[in-house]
């Protein structure tokens, strides 16, 4: 029972060094992973070796290493979401995505006696819209004040997936106990859920089509949506009509970058405002009037901010002119403000933008 075992994690084939382990733990082991055994141990991306400590908590601690080392495998080429996945016997995903606590795990495990258990964990999707099942143990409370049990999908009740899954619907998990009466679903602009979306994302913004990713899975599914609700076995009810509700199975369409060049900086001048937008890393238009924009720090950590009303216009003609010209663009495009002063609402604009590092403001013009 000892040896290695491999295991399939988001299509990566991940190895499991079981040598160290007593008999028992290794059979453990195996039993906790028998749904995610991999058909064959032919390029195996990474091996990971089970941290000594009692079963329970080297279990736990192993289902991270195999997490870690998956995520770290697909991280160029895959949107990895921190999500919920099921999938009906055709092989359409339905990703909820949250992070701890908004109910991943207990979701997985009501749905998942309804469907296909895809994962409770992490959900890949390649740019053809693939998904790549981790069917993962499930991390279960049996009894109060004790460890939680690392069980294998199949080992309670819930169901098997067919081997091509592609993504239907991408829905934000808003689990409240205060929440009556049945599940609320609602559509969500993707600008208003970018930050969502990003930050439970693993490696996300480090891809150069970030945005543009995100933006061209939500066209293809029909549009992001969210879901209120109380209690898991809720759920039931609100899958047929997410199905129903999505686009026909398509590969996603990635949109070309959207430049946004920043212009030299003018020459000197009279006026003691001078603007330019800060260069960023990515941006794309979620609405016609709406500009999703992601920034990277020196961490490679990233931040989405979305521009909306006269701040897009702001941002785009923000190229090293005086205020005053920013004051013109927006009039030019969005017209005189109702009860309201064009120049104290573009400072107001600029202010905020300032404060999130998209605009840069000096007393004078630089040298070009």
């Amino acid at each position: 029972m000892t040896g290695m075992l491999y295991v399939s994690a988001l299509g990566a084939t991940v190895g499991i060094d079981l040598s160290a382990l007593e008999p028992d733990d290794a059979a453990a082991v195996r039993a906790a992973w028998a749904d995610a055994e991999a058909a064959t141990s032919d390029e195996c991306a990474r091996t990971v070796v089970p941290r000594a400590s009692d079963r329970s908590r080297m279990l736990q601690s192993l289902s991270r290493q195999v997490t870690r080392a998956a995520i770290d495998a697909r991280r160029a080429d895959l949107w990895m979401l921190h999500a919920a996945g099921i999938a009906t016997p055709e092989g359409d995903v339905v990703a909820f995505v949250g992070p701890s606590g908004r109910g991943k795990t207990t979701a997985s495990r009501h749905l998942g006696r309804h469907y296909g258990y895809v994962s409770d964990e992490t959900i890949g999707i390649d740019r053809d819209g693939r998904v790549f099942a981790y069917r993962k143990p499930l991390s279960i409370i049996e009894e109060p004040g004790a460890p939680k049990a690392e069980r294998g999908p199949s080992s309670v009740g819930l169901g098997a997936v067919p081997r091509d899954l592609r993504v239907r619907a991408i829905v934000l998990l808003h689990r409240s106990p205060d929440h009556g009466g049945a599940p609320v679903v609602a559509g969500i602009d993707v600008g208003d859920a970018l930050d969502d979306l990003v930050t439970q994302s693993s490696h996300l913004v480090e891809r150069s089509d970030a945005l543009r990713f995100i933006a061209a899975v939500a066209e293809a599914t029909g549009g992001i949506r969210t879901v209120r609700y109380r209690e898991a076995g809720d759920l039931s009810g609100i899958v047929p009509g997410l199905l129903a509700a999505s686009a026909p199975p398509a590969a996603p369409v990635i949109a070309p970058p959207v430049a946004h060049e920043t212009a030299p900086e003018g020459g000197r001048g009279e006026e003691p405002l001078y603007v330019r937008a800060a260069t960023v890393d990515e941006l794309v238009l979620t609405a016609p009037d709406r500009v999703a924009v992601l920034t990277r720090d020196a961490g490679g950590r990233g931040t989405v901010h979305v521009l909306a009303g006269i701040a897009p216009t702001l941002w785009a003609a923000a190229s090293g002119v005086p205020f005053s010209g920013l004051v013109s663009a927006s009039l030019a495009a969005h017209g005189e403000p109702d009860g309201a002063d064009a120049t104290g609402l573009v400072r107001e604009s600029v202010d905020r933008l300032v404060a999130e590092g998209l605009l840069r403001v000096a007393a004078t013009a630089a040298p070009t």
